[in-house]
């Protein structure tokens, strides 16, 4: 009976011991108490400098293009660098990179770049400028579009290309008839037309409506006039004096031509193509 008491003592005694070393391993993890703060990007509203128009309209890429005055919005948002710009035909483009513009090439297009990265397009407007221009600019921060009023904009050029005063002091006429002499020279016949210019819109250069109830006018052609027509590509070909009437009876883009020299000894009579 001694002998079991004292190794029921020992038993318990142990049992003690291992119950105590395993409780001293246990680490208790407590729930944290402190949270991460959240990172707050900083945007700012920047100045377009001439030197950031110059980079903008390199990566638009059209020739004879600018960055149309009061249209551009620019802004940063951590390392990320946004802009919206709209675009039209610089004073040194020709005719035909003025045409460019028209319908949606004046729209404005949405820029991306991070860090020292070349500006990228990722994107055009879905209306000219007036619209709320930056509801589909995926990529731009919300504080940025509130910052820029969705990029509405009335911003308007007033100062014309030289080619568009020149062309606007230029006679247009609209043939609806041809008679041809027999010394090779010939009078047609039609209503005059004026260029109008307006850069900065989507259309920068159409012909003046007619005027209504205006007597036709009469332009004489010397014998040799150049004559050349259109096709609806823009591109022009020469015409023969025997074929004009042909030519008139044929064209799908209203018979219009640019008359070069005074009305009753014009040198030529240049088809255009109606925008």
């Amino acid at each position: 009976m001694i002998a079991r008491v004292l190794r029921l003592v020992v038993l318990l005694a142990t049992t003690a011991l291992t119950t105590a070393s395993c409780a001293s391993a246990v680490t208790i993890h407590h729930p944290s108490t402190t949270t991460s703060a959240a990172i707050k990007v900083a945007c700012t509203n920047r100045v377009a400098t001439p030197s950031l128009l110059e980079s903008l309209v390199s990566a638009d890429g059209r020739p004879g293009a600018r960055a149309a005055p009061g249209a551009v919005f620019y802004g940063s948002c951590g390392n990320a660098q946004y802009a919206v710009a709209t675009f039209e035909a610089s004073p040194s483009a020709t005719v035909a990179q003025s045409v460019a513009f028209q319908d949606h090439g004046a729209y404005p297009e949405f820029f991306l770049r991070t860090g020292s990265r070349h500006w990228r397009v990722v994107g055009t407007a879905p209306g000219p400028p007036g619209a709320r221009n930056c509801t589909t600019f995926k990529e731009l921060p919300s504080k940025l579009r509130t910052a820029w009023g969705d990029c509405v904009t009335s911003a308007t050029t007033t100062t014309l290309a030289p080619w568009c005063v020149t062309l606007m002091a230029e006679s247009f006429i609209q043939v609806q008839s041809v008679a041809i002499s027999p010394d090779g020279t010939a009078t047609v016949k039609g209503l005059a037309l004026g260029v109008q210019c307006a850069p900065g819109t989507p259309d920068d250069f159409q012909f003046d409506d007619l005027v209504t109830g205006e007597e036709p006018e009469s332009v004489h052609l010397v014998a040799g006039a150049t004559i050349t027509g259109v096709n609806l590509s823009g591109s022009s070909t020469p015409l023969p004096l025997n074929d004009l009437a042909h030519y008139l009876s044929q064209d799908t883009d209203g018979n219009l031509f640019h008359v070069v020299g005074p009305l009753d000894a014009a040198t030529k009579l240049l088809g255009q193509f109606h925008p």
